[in-house]
């Protein structure tokens, strides 16, 4: 469950009258991390409101009055209203970027010492989801590198089942030369853009 979500599902909870003051219903939009250009559109019969801005909260004291204006939260009214909700949430997305030789879905003598952490990491989830991401640099052809960063991904997602983690909370795909980490011409061999992601949610 991303912020979003979980500032969208608290909708339902926000009947908080006595705690909040007025406006009587709101929600109010956390920060996401993982998306912080989201926003929340609260809307009832008598109109709409839109929330951009992380911290800022809407509402209404009626379903049949349109939505106010967005107004600052303070922090620590959002912890003491929402304290069960956003001690359920999960935690946030952690990523990780594991290089590779030129060509090779060989790993870099420094990521092969990064694994034990991404290992410790999917352990530490209850119900971890991984996407692991390959990628090249901007030589060769975009089917040779379709190819190879799938090969990749392939490799860095076999090394991870190999230590027990179980393959089916592992997602793999390859974005070839197409999202160089490092913007370069057509051709030019970059080490820093031969890389898998792995991002454990």
């Amino acid at each position: 469950m991303t912020y979003l979500r979980l500032a969208v599902s608290l909708l339902a909870l926000a009947c908080l009258g006595a705690c909040a003051g007025p406006p009587k219903n709101y929600v109010v939009l956390l920060p996401n991390p993982d998306k912080p250009d989201s926003a929340i559109s609260l809307t009832n019969k008598a109109g709409s409101v839109l929330v951009d801005h992380p911290g800022e909260a809407a509402g209404t004291d009626s379903a049949s009055e349109a939505p106010g204006k967005p107004y600052a939260v303070d922090e620590n009214k959002v912890q003491q209203v929402f304290a069960a909700a956003l001690a359920a949430q999960p935690e946030p997305p952690v990523s990780f970027i594991l290089y590779f030789k030129t060509e090779s879905t060989e790993l870099a003598a420094a990521s092969q010492q990064e694994l034990p952490e991404i290992l410790a990491t999917i352990r530490r989830r209850k119900a971890p989801d991984v996407s692991v991401v390959g990628h090249t640099d901007l030589t060769g052809t975009a089917e040779f590198n379709n190819r190879l960063a799938r090969r990749r991904a392939e490799a860095v997602r076999n090394l991870i089942v190999g230590q027990g983690v179980d393959p089916s909370m592992i997602d793999v795909s390859s974005h070839g030369k197409n999202n160089p980490l490092i913007k370069t011409a057509d051709g030019v061999p970059e080490p820093r853009n031969r890389r898998v992601e792995v991002t454990v949610r």
